[in-house]
């Protein structure tokens, strides 16, 4: 009778972990498909216009494939750590250089686009 006992003790505390354990699944499964409160009422943050340059270690085949943006961002980067500010027409000035320079030619295609950036950064600043 005493084994029989314990045995129903332990059945109960099984089963009560069971549906314990499918609570909390269900409590979580419910809480991954509700929306974050603090995303559902407000639309994807918006970078700033030097935000998100991912060209600084490529070469210039990787700069002739990115967008505009991707360049005008990180150009943005190298004027920002060459003249400690941020600079829009600066960043447009770099980007249009850095585009000039590497137009119409496959030859600069290898090269870093840091160092076409420094090359035209020097160019910008004894044209002024």
């Amino acid at each position: 009778m005493e084994n029989q006992e314990k045995n129903s003790g332990c059945s109960g505390t099984t089963i009560f972990l069971v549906i314990l354990s499918s609570i909390c699944l269900l409590i979580i499964f419910i809480n991954n498909d509700k929306p974050d409160s603090t995303k559902s009422n407000q639309q994807p943050e918006k970078k700033e216009w030097y935000e998100g340059g991912t060209l600084h270690k490529a070469k210039i085949w990787e700069w002739k494939q990115a967008t505009e943006e991707n360049k005008l961002a990180t150009c943005g980067d190298f004027v920002a750590h060459t003249y400690k500010e941020v600079s829009l027409p600066k960043s447009v000035a770099l980007k249009a250089c850095i585009n000039e320079a590497c137009k119409g030619t496959t030859a600069a295609d290898n090269l870093d686009v840091s160092e076409v950036a420094a090359s035209c950064t020097i160019l910008l600043q004894n044209m002024k």
